[in-house]
């Protein structure tokens, strides 16, 4: 019995985990945009509040911010397809 092309290429990552290996090596991060940009290793830049998701050549993630309540659902709300991952803040719900 053989297996299914897609058995045998293993486990696939998950999305954050594929976010995390697509980040760019010193990415622009901060804790406030108003501070200014830092721009470190990677691993430095991953405990900051905002960090660039996309390489300077390449675009894996497509970044909406919508400052509103319950917005991480609009897209089932529209009928729209699911994102690929949502954040939101626990604190106020945007």
């Amino acid at each position: 019995m053989t297996q299914s092309a897609l058995a045998c290429q293993g486990r696939s990552p998950t999305n954050l985990v594929l976010f995390r290996q697509r980040l760019p090596q010193k990415p622009y991060h901060t804790d406030n945009p108003r501070h200014g940009l830092l721009i470190r290793d990677v691993q430095r830049a991953l405990s900051a509040r905002y960090i660039q998701p996309n390489q300077p050549h390449r675009r894996y993630w497509l970044v909406y911010d919508v400052d509103r309540e319950l917005a991480a659902l609009d897209w089932n709300d529209l009928g729209a397809p699911p994102p690929t991952i949502v954040a939101q803040n626990p604190q106020n719900g945007h």
